[in-house]
């Protein structure tokens, strides 16, 4: 995917995005409106790294927030998936299941930041099912790793503030993998919290597989919020900002208004 070069061209095209992504976004079908807001996500996200044009991270950011907010979002791409192992479709010269695989988890989930999306590659940092699978028709004969290190790669770019152990620091590496699964074991377990990079929730898991936000972190501009209290105490007075100003400047007045009199009636000042 590339942005026409000719300015012109090139925001009509963007509008085209644009008006795609509403377009699946407002249909009534589930599954096609994950499907195609995927394919938004994983074509815009691959070269996002590499894009000076706010155009394209603007569009990239429309369709991933339209498809984080949908139930199911993550668990869809994981259930195609073991649709895909299960009939092993394959043509001649081409692996559909071992492109999807790599597709969906990869490139597409890479780019979810959401619980959910942390659940499926949790389960698929485990899967050691399919051993590696040279491409055919390419001249490097190029490997399709075991899932296990595309959820590695895809936890790597998730944008976790903090992450576990990633694929960048070692392609297919088995300690980095065997790292990232401790990491899971404890965030699965409830023992570790996560948030997202431009988030201000933090989340934990249940013991049913389900997970709660357990604190809203501060960013940047937040107005402080109380701390939450012991049980059975009873609640703070917090004053709005505006409030202690007007308050100091009260204080501030007064003692002016003695000091007036205390000079007026030739007092001495203590």
């Amino acid at each position: 995917m590339r942005a026409p070069d000719d300015p012109k061209e090139a925001d009509r095209w963007y509008q085209m995005l644009k008006d795609g992504i509403d377009k699946w976004n407002s249909t009534t079908d589930k599954n096609q409106k994950i499907q195609n807001l995927g394919d938004y996500v994983s074509k815009l996200g691959r070269a996002l790294p590499n894009q000076i044009d706010l155009r394209w991270s603007e569009t990239f950011f429309k369709a991933q927030s339209a498809l984080i907010t949908i139930p199911g979002h993550a668990q869809y791409f994981a259930d195609e998936i073991e649709k895909l192992r299960e009939s092993k479709t394959t043509t001649p010269g081409h692996f559909i299941y071992e492109d999807k695989r790599l597709y969906y988890l990869r490139d597409t989930l890479g780019h979810l930041p959401s619980p959910e999306t942390v659940k499926v590659l949790g389960h698929y940092l485990n899967d050691d099912r399919d051993p590696p699978v040279e491409s055919a028709g390419t001249m490097d004969a190029s490997v399709f790793p075991a899932n296990s290190f595309l959820a590695l790669e895809a936890m790597g770019t998730l944008g976790l503030k903090h992450p576990p152990p990633s694929a960048k620091l070692g392609y297919r590496n088995q300690a980095v993998l065997d790292a990232c699964r401790q990491w899971w074991a404890e965030v699965q377990s409830g023992k570790r919290t996560f948030s997202f990079v431009g988030q201000k929730e933090e989340y934990t898991f249940k013991s049913d597989g389900t997970w709660e936000t357990v604190t809203t972190a501060r960013l940047p501009g937040d107005r402080l919020r109380p701390l939450k209290r012991p049980s059975g105490t009873a609640p703070a007075t917090i004053l709005p900002e505006k409030s202690w100003s007007w308050i100091t400047a009260a204080v501030l007045s007064l003692i002016g208004v003695i000091v007036w009199i205390l000079r007026k009636s030739n007092r001495p000042i203590a």
